[in-house]
């Protein structure tokens, strides 16, 4: 071993001792030398801000997670851990970083008590921190803000139950990630009227993105209600200078493939709440049958035959559509119960959103059956509901429906029997059982089946299996000649080959043009068979990759002595098409037959 590896391998024994040693030391610490300190970024605040709380515990590596006091007036989440050990003048300190995020809920002066770290059986307590989280800024366009939002409502004076717009959007200028937004709404029915839209638009000469969300609410009490501001958590992306720059090498890395380097910085975007007064329905004027329904509506009725027999059925149809609160819609046949039987079914809700409303249409159906033949009338079907529009109660009414009810077919009738008039004459018989009558004890023992009934029973079990089978394979062949291209080329080769090989027949046979085209025959059905291009081979080229697919040799050697023969007729000179024999495409159908043996 040389001098020079002999210092290499000391420099790693020390390096082994080093580490050996530092683990050793770093796993526990005396529990005098245990503290735990909370930080806080900023004492002070607004309610789009996000507060970084740190709990560090000296002392210890990999200590437990610390038990964080109550904090109601935050949302409390934990954003990672971290473990370090430091060296100053030989003396060696383990420690252990928690990181939370605080997002306050609510503005005012809040105090955050002490957390605290449970240890080998003991407690240790950090110290108390205090924050003030003021009102936010109102950020929109005329300021230049990078990131706004607002919420409008389309009325702030609704009826109860009445339908109104709820619209949030979003408005931003710069790249952000992981957006999160909540809407809180109590007291209200929501609906959401279809999919989240994203635009461009221009204000104040600033070009923004905005991203809006639109849902349809329905107040449910009376009263001044107020719908709290929309919160968005999200991650503004931050670049830096250097990842902003026109180098080659920073745009290099600075391409999506690799992340879009930059840093995140999370955001919380709030916006101001909305009093909603939500106005009592009147109670002058209400219908009797008034079901709650508040909007714009209408109601129909159809049936499924006017004309039918006493004891069939017939189907009744009412559908009550419109805008509003669709879902609450009710309701119930008139008392037509000593004309008819009627039956219901569970009614149908459609719901669509259309131009920022919501639109509805309930079916319900009853089966009804005429108790009696004659002429009857289904009366007016009615529909009370309040339009919040003109302010007062509407109702609308049906059509009444005409049905005729003929006699049933026949009529179930007891034939009545005179006892006296069995005694005074012969007893006739008016028809016999279907299936014969058992007199004998005889006919009640066990008898075993013929071959004959043997054989009907074991064929009625078989056939239809084998007939099954038969059925799919037949099936499974043609969906794979349907979806399988190279399978449809391989079964129909021979055929089409055969189609073309019979057209060739009636040309002249002392042409070059006919060896030429049988050639080319041969080849594209080599081609269909391998699911290639035959059309492009060489005769060399097709041999070749029937041997790559292991086709047998008895079955490549005679379609390479036909295919050499017409290489030699086409270029051999003035040896040409006179030397063709006239069984020329009767051997190529042969040669055809024996290579589509191969399974």
């Amino acid at each position: 071993m040389t001098v020079r590896q002999n210092y290499w391998l000391e420099k790693v024994k020390r390096f082994f001792i080093f580490a050996c040693f530092l683990l050793l030391s770093v796993g526990t610490v005396a529990a005098d030398e245990i503290s735990v300190l909370t930080t806080i970024d900023k004492n002070i605040g607004t309610l789009e801000d996000v507060f970084n709380l740190t709990v560090t515990v000296k002392g210890v590596r990999n200590s437990p997670k610390p038990t964080m006091p109550p904090m109601p007036d935050f949302t409390l989440r934990q954003s990672g851990t971290q473990s370090s050990i430091t060296i100053v003048n030989g003396k060696m300190t383990a420690s252990t970083t928690h990181n939370f995020l605080l997002t306050p809920k609510k503005t005012g002066k809040f105090t955050i008590y002490s957390p605290k770290i449970n240890y080998d059986g003991q407690e240790y307590l950090s110290n108390i921190i205090k924050v003030q989280v003021i009102d936010s800024p109102q950020n929109t366009a005329s300021n230049q803000a990078p990131i706004f939002a607002k919420t409008f409502a389309s009325t702030t004076t609704p009826f109860v139950n009445e339908q109104f717009t709820l619209t949030f959007k979003l408005y931003k200028r710069i790249e952000t990630r992981n957006i999160q937004l909540d809407l809180p709404f109590d007291n209200f029915r929501e609906e959401a009227l279809g999919k989240p839209r994203d635009y461009n638009q221009v204000l104040n000469g600033l070009k923004y993105h905005i991203s809006e969300f639109t849902t349809a609410l329905f107040p449910t009490k009376a009263g001044t209600i107020e719908i709290p501001g929309a919160t968005i958590n999200l991650d503004l992306v931050i670049r830096d200078r250097r990842t902003q720059s026109h180098d080659s090498f920073n745009l290099f890395f600075n391409d999506p493939f690799f992340g879009r380097s930059g840093r995140l910085q999370h955001k919380i975007i709030r916006t101001k709440p909305i009093s909603i007064n939500v106005r009592a329905l009147p109670k002058n004027g209400k219908p009797l049958d008034f079901s709650n329904l508040v909007g714009k509506f209408e109601i129909s009725a159809t049936i499924g035959k006017l004309k039918i027999k006493a004891g069939d059925t017939s189907t009744l149809t009412v559908k009550i559509s419109g805008v509003g609160n669709i879902q609450d819609a009710i309701f119930s046949l008139p008392d037509i119960t000593k004309d008819f039987k009627s039956y219901s079914d569970e009614p149908k809700l459609e719901k669509k959103a259309r131009s920022q409303r919501l639109y509805g249409e309930k079916t319900f159906k009853f089966a009804l059956v005429p108790l009696k033949e004659g002429s009857f009338q289904i009366p007016s079907l009615a529909l009370s509901y309040f339009d919040p529009e003109e302010e007062r109660y509407i109702t609308t009414k049906t059509k009444p429906i005409f049905l005729d009810i003929l006699p049933a077919e026949s009529d179930e009738k007891m034939n009545m029997v005179n006892s006296q008039s069995l005694s005074q004459g012969k007893i006739k018989v008016l028809g016999t059982d279907i299936f014969p009558n058992h007199t004998n004890l005889t006919d009640f023992l066990n008898q075993k089946p013929t071959v004959k009934a043997k054989t009907i029973y074991y064929a009625g079990g078989v056939i239809p299996i084998v007939g099954y089978i038969i059925v799919a394979a037949f099936a499974r062949q043609k969906r794979k000649l349907r979806h399988d291209s190279a399978f449809a080329r391989n079964k129909k080769a021979y055929k089409l080959a055969k189609i073309k090989l019979e057209n060739l027949s009636s040309t002249a046979h002392d042409s070059k043009i006919f060896v030429q085209e049988l050639s080319q025959i041969l080849r594209e059905y080599i081609g269909d068979k391998l699911n290639l291009n035959g059309a492009a081979f060489t005769s060399n080229e097709a041999i070749g990759k029937l041997r790559e697919r292991k086709f047998p040799a008895e079955q490549i050697i005679p379609i390479q002595d036909l295919l050499e023969e017409l290489e030699k007729t086409q270029y051999g000179g003035p040896r040409t098409a006179s030397n063709l024999s006239d069984n020329l495409i009767d051997q190529s159908l042969e040669t055809l037959k024996k290579l589509e043996k191969l399974p």
